[in-house]
């Protein structure tokens, strides 16, 4: 699960900024593995840092050279070490990927990225070579069934056509 991003090192004994998209305090733990680019790295110590990125120390990542190889790589963690979430909520992985539909059951399209906004979560539901902009509201998603990879959702009044841009290409 991808829970951050290397932004850069930090000083001369291999640190790491990381700007981390997790909200678990104990992600970065001393003691827990990250896989960054192709290796696995146990964390020694982390701290945060004004701005809401950390810096970690790797064990076996000693110098600033060997770090900044690691610059913009993503950092990950193994899915066996993520508790799961609590009932009715999902980490995003669980959605992308998902094929989305009304409760009669007509097709909407695939949910490919999911956007954090102050507020709540949107779904990008492509389909046709567009995107439709899913409110992650309650009274809008209905119904998620992770293990059939379906969501069900009640598309408000005036959401279809005003909502739909043309697709990014992939």
């Amino acid at each position: 699960m991808l829970v951050g991003t290397v932004a850069g090192v930090h000083g001369n004994d291999g640190r790491l900024r990381i700007a981390t998209d997790s909200d678990n305090p104990d992600r970065f733990r001393a003691g827990s593995v990250l896989r960054i680019g192709e290796r696995l790295l146990t964390v020694r110590r982390a701290s945060a840092v004004p701005g809401g990125a950390l810096l970690v120390k790797l064990d076996g990542l000693d110098s600033r050279e060997e770090a900044a190889k690691l610059t913009h790589e993503l950092v990950l963690v193994p899915l066996a070490d993520v508790p799961a979430a609590p009932p009715g909520t999902y980490y995003h992985y669980q959605l992308l990927g998902m094929d989305v539909a009304t409760p009669d059951g007509q097709a909407l399209g695939v949910l490919r990225e999911v956007l954090v906004t102050g507020a709540n979560d949107v779904y990008v539901v492509v389909t046709d070579g567009s995107e439709l902009l899913v409110p992650a509201l309650a009274d809008v998603v209905v119904a998620v069934d992770v293990e059939a990879r379906r969501m069900t959702v009640e598309v408000p009044p005036g959401l279809e056509p005003r909502t739909l841009r043309p697709a990014k290409p992939a």
